[in-house]
């Protein structure tokens, strides 16, 4: 075993939810490993689109000259994922390095994985100077470990009802924990269709779609327009949700003048038309096609059922899925159920994955003529796909985690 997987597995059996709050606990780190903020923060929460959103910007301002870190959570095969500078991943090493450095200043403040997992980010862009950040919330805002950060710029993607013990069980509560990450005068602008009252209520300085910008269609073009602005026409992005396009330009448009810069069209359109987030409507292969899709709340369920009408293909479309227990699982295979021709289901290697027979239960509720196979072994795995035909691997990052640990795309 590496020495950072022993570190991980250490780190995995350490509670995820403590007595004191997460911005608390990393405030204290901070000062005991002597590190203080010296970059530009921008902080990204939202139900779903953070990672894409948070790729987006990092890649953006990479190609701008910045040198740029980039924290993101969960990931999909390995831990080096989440720390990224230039869109390189943190080595082994330098991990180990940063946590050994905790370890020695944490004396008996109880610290949990994420903990570990944002010092050691902070730790890993100090050594590398880098001048300008983009932090992925975990979990929330208010009392995620991110919030520790005073941020310079703040977005809020979109809200919907996930992770509802932790975050409440409305939109409205769910609105409020996210809002958490806004701070007096700082911009923040939220790219969620339907924004919740309690955020409309906001008195900080906060940019709405529908209400400050929004993006206008013109044949298989669109713009971005704003009180003051009218973008030149854009193509529409191949692996970037549109939603999530057009709250990044917005928040560029923002950004730049903040940041000394010039709006750049020409790199964003670059992106757009090149950049894709690993397990984010993913193919890994074509004829017969093999796509993956983190798609584990109802939010996410819907745009992937988008996605694949949109995109038809000439044979079946067949699914292999699995979610945790705590998961809204009924609303997750809802909007899939009418484009699904097979399911095939099984249970992820955790204590809180879902039962593959109860998974089985939930979707013949929903859709009682569904074919529905349970997988017991992944490992034996196999299924007909004609060359026209699509798998759709979808469900919990530990879902396609597993998928891709046994090299079922080849």
């Amino acid at each position: 075993m590496s020495a950072l997987n022993a570190w991980l597995r250490q780190l995995e059996s350490t509670p995820h939810f403590l007595n004191t709050t997460a911005p608390e606990r990393i405030k204290i780190m901070m000062q005991r490993l002597g590190l203080t903020k010296q970059f530009f923060t921008i902080t990204i929460a939202g139900t779903n689109g953070k990672g894409t959103t948070t790729h987006l910007l990092a890649s953006y301002f990479k190609a701008q000259g910045f040198n740029v870190g980039r924290f993101t959570s969960p990931h999909l095969m390995y831990f080096n994922e989440r720390i990224a500078v230039n869109d390189i991943f943190a080595s082994d090493a330098e991990i180990v390095e940063a946590f050994e450095r905790i370890a020695a200043v944490q004396d008996l403040l109880a610290l949990t994985y994420f903990d570990y997992s944002f010092l050691a980010a902070l730790l890993i862009f100090k050594k590398h100077h880098v001048n300008l950040v983009c932090l992925e919330v975990g979990l929330g805002g208010r009392l995620d470990a991110t919030n520790a950060i005073d941020p310079d710029f703040t977005i809020i993607t979109t809200i919907d009802l996930d992770h509802q013990e932790q975050l409440g069980r409305t939109r409205e509560l769910i609105a409020l924990e996210k809002a958490g990450v806004m701070r007096s005068g700082v911009p923040c602008v939220c790219g969620d269709l339907n924004p919740p009252i309690s955020l409309l209520a906001s008195v900080h300085n906060i940019y709405f779609r529908s209400r400050h910008f929004d993006s206008i269609a013109i044949q298989d073009t669109w713009q971005l327009q704003t009180d003051s602005y009218i973008s030149p026409p854009l193509p529409y992005a191949k692996y970037i949700p549109q939603q999530n396009a057009v709250t990044v330009l917005m928040s560029l448009t923002l950004l730049s003048p903040m940041l000394g810069l010039a709006l750049d069209l020409a790199i964003f359109k670059d992106l757009l038309q090149n950049l894709s987030v690993p397990g984010r409507m993913q193919v890994l292969q074509e004829h017969p096609q093999i796509l993956i899709d983190v798609a584990h709340n109802p939010e996410s369920a819907r745009y992937l059922a988008k996605q694949l009408v949109e995109q038809p293909i000439v044979g079946k479309t067949l699914s292999l899925f699995s979610a945790l227990q705590d998961k809204d699982i009924a609303d997750i295979v809802k909007p899939l159920s009418d484009i699904i021709h097979t399911w095939y289901v099984f249970e992820i290697n955790h204590p809180r994955a879902a039962p593959a027979p109860q998974i089985k239960e939930i979707i013949l509720s929903v859709y009682p003529l569904a074919e529905v196979l349970v997988v017991n072994d992944l490992n034996g795995f196999s299924t007909i796909l004609g060359g026209d035909d699509r798998l759709v691997v979808f469900g919990s990052f530990m879902a396609i985690h597993q998928f891709l640990a046994h090299g079922l795309a080849h």
